[in-house]
């Protein structure tokens, strides 16, 4: 079921989930404990919503992920992350871990592309600083929870709350693979989503997968184990899309000669 909140984008009401009877007698008591811990100003029903089903519905371990995730969000500055920071580096990250937002899927949801195997963290670190580079991404998820979200539920008419992932394996090799510095920079990226960003996931797609992948799967599922985890079958699938690689690199490379963020 869908209704208008009174939260405006672009002047008009954005369509928001109406929870079941049972998850808004939940909601109702999570905001109480979470009144009774502290927590001012409250979050939105969405959020609450994300972080009762990330925990099974259990009050309990969701107000203690909420207060986890609200003492990170005073302490990092996240509230206000998209009008603090700037990262003018931007288009030199892009070319050495290429990643980012581009259009929606066909039920509406943003769709963020990844191109996993082409990560170089030493040239990375070369541009940037892995605190910044963290900073960076968390800016792209507040900015796609308060604006591309809303945008997304306006242009499809009801609630789009989630988004969608291509991870492109192209370019994975066996030093990737057994690079402490790739696995390290996944891992800490991940764990900061799986902790602040539950259900956020809506469908993910990994396409140019090696031969060796597997192995390659292992790794990198490590960190995403939580993205299947916290999904509900019908809301998750994870496939292995058999198209040719120059077909699918010819649309990869149109997504980042685009000025898009």
């Amino acid at each position: 079921h869908t209704h208008m909140s009174e939260r405006t984008f672009a002047g008009r009401p954005v369509p928001v989930e109406t929870p079941c009877p049972a998850e808004e007698r939940l909601v109702g008591a999570l905001k109480k404990r979470l009144s009774e811990m502290g927590v001012s100003p409250m979050p939105n029903q969405q959020t609450l919503l994300r972080f009762l089903r990330a925990r099974d519905k259990d009050i309990d371990l969701a107000s203690e992920m909420y207060m986890n995730h609200f003492k990170w969000r005073r302490s990092f500055g996240a509230d206000t992350i998209i009008q603090d920071f700037e990262f003018p580096e931007r288009d030199r990250v892009v070319e050495v871990y290429p990643a980012g937002y581009h259009k929606t899927g066909r039920e509406g949801n943003p769709v963020y592309i990844e191109r996993v195997g082409h990560l170089d963290v030493d040239s990375l670190m070369r541009i940037t600083t892995v605190d910044r580079y963290i900073r960076y991404h968390v800016q792209g998820y507040e900015d796609m929870i308060l604006n591309k979200l809303p945008a997304c539920s306006l242009a499809a008419c009801r609630p789009i709350t989630k988004s969608m992932t291509i991870l492109d394996l192209d370019g994975i090799s066996m030093g990737f693979l057994l690079s402490s510095k790739n696995q390290d920079l996944l891992k800490r990226v991940i764990s900061l989503d799986q902790d602040n960003y539950p259900e956020c996931l809506h469908r993910m797609f990994v396409v140019n997968a090696p031969t060796m992948f597997t192995m390659a799967y292992r790794v990198i599922t490590v960190s995403y184990t939580h993205l299947r985890a916290h999904e509900t079958p019908e809301h998750l699938v994870c496939r292995l899309l058999l198209e040719k690689k120059k077909k699918l690199h010819n649309h990869l490379t149109l997504f980042f000669s685009c000025n898009t963020q």
